[in-house]
This record gives structure tokens, sequence and C-alpha cells, in this order.
């Protein structure tokens, strides 16, 4: 992408100034050129197509385990492999080894783990596709929340992109934090703990969410992506 000519790279750093909240650091996008001081204070480029940025690949040719879903309470759908499956504390559901679309009801509590990389508990209602990304040995996945009510997530190993109601894309890499959702579509987070989570809301910049950090995600600079809108588990 070329540069920014200088007076709309100008307007776009101070509309950013102004859409972020305090402590939301952005950083500066691939032609190297830097945002206002009170953005950015970072001397190297970070931002990358989503999800390149933290990508890691197959180590030695070894798959990872496939994650499993844990039904603690009520009921969980899934939609896998073309079939619709029942999930319930009795009822174990498979190992999730393909794209796969979650639902949980109102009053259900489920989580998911990959072993020795990652664990989310969801709590109320929740409408969710997992989707492994090729070639990362079972590493890399994208996660597409279309409904979310509560989620605690922690993310040891491992990427993982997190896309919220609304767009927002989160790509944390060892960090603990919690999602909380409204009838709106509108997402809290709340960064416990671990590294920054870098957060992609479109345009030129990601931006790095730091420990402590507890407020609504911002709304997207730009219209959703094609890839996003509608997409559901059973698309092709």
């Amino acid at each position: 992408m070329p540069p920014l000519p200088s007076p709309l790279y100008a307007l776009l750093s101070g509309f950013l100034a102004c859409a972020m909240p305090p402590g939301w650091q952005g950083v500066p996008g691939p032609s190297g050129q830097q945002s206002a001081p009170h953005i950015a204070q970072q001397a190297s480029a970070v931002f990358a197509t989503p999800g390149a940025t933290h990508a890691q690949p197959a180590q030695s040719g070894i798959e990872a385990e496939p994650p499993r879903l844990e039904v603690q309470y009520g009921w969980a759908r899934l939609t896998l492999e073309g079939k619709i499956l029942l999930a319930t504390p009795e009822e174990v559901a498979p190992p999730l080894t393909s794209r796969t679309y979650l639902e949980l009801g109102a009053t259900s509590r489920a989580r998911l783990v990959w072993p020795g990389g990652a664990q989310v508990q969801l709590n109320g209602t929740t409408g969710l596709e997992l989707d492994p990304e090729p070639d990362t040995g079972g590493l890399g996945w994208t996660w597409r929340f279309r409904r979310l009510t509560t989620a605690e997530i922690d993310i040891r190993r491992g990427a993982h992109s997190l896309y919220m109601p609304q767009g927002q894309m989160l790509m944390p890499a060892r960090a603990l934090f919690r999602l909380e959702g409204t009838a709106g579509g509108a997402t809290r987070l709340f960064h416990r703990a671990g590294n920054r989570i870098e957060l992609d809301l479109g345009g030129r910049y990601t931006f790095l969410v730091p420990v402590g950090a507890h407020r609504p995600l911002p709304l997207r600079l730009d219209p959703l992506p094609a890839s996003y809108r509608g997409r559901t588990a059973t698309s092709p």
C-alpha cells in the first residue's frame, strides 16, 4: 500500500487520536510513517495483514492436539463437518478438527481447551465460529464471535485471531483476558495479565492494549471485510 499524502496522513493521525481511549497505543503501518506522539511511541512497525504478525509455523512436523469442548451446564450445539451435534455434560462432543460453529444457550456454560495452548470459558448465549489456519500444525486458529455474553480467555501458545461481533480483531500472544458482550454487539475487554494484546480496527493501524485496560472496544475504522460478513461454519 503506498504512503498516505502528508495532509491526509495528518488528518488520519488526528482522527485516531480522538477515536482511541487513553492508554491504547497505536502502531505505525508498513510505510514506516510515524503516528503522532500521543498515539504511538514505536521505532519499528508491527502492522501486517491480519493474523500474520503472530503466526507460528508447525514445529518439527508435529501436529498440535485439536481443541475439545467440555459442556459444564446446559447444552451446546455444534455444526461440524456438515453434521449438527448436541453436546451436554453427559454427551461429550468429538474433537474439533475442522471448521466448527458452536452455539450455547442462555444459561449454558462450556469450556474450550487447546491442550497446552489455550482455553476459553464461555458463559451464556454464544455463537462462535472456529476455523483452523492451514500450515500451522494446529497452532493457528481464527475465532469469529457472532454472539457473546462473557468469555474468559487464556492464550499460552499458538496464533489466535479473534473477531468480535462488530468486526474488531484481537491478536493475543500469551495473555489472560475477559470479553463481555452486549445486546447491541459491542464488546468490553478486560486485559488481566500477560503481553499487550494487538487490536486491529481496520485501516492502516493496529493498537497495543496494555494490561489493566478495561473498556469497550472502539468501532472499526472501515467497513467489515466481505470475508467476515455473513460467513457461517458451512460456508465454502
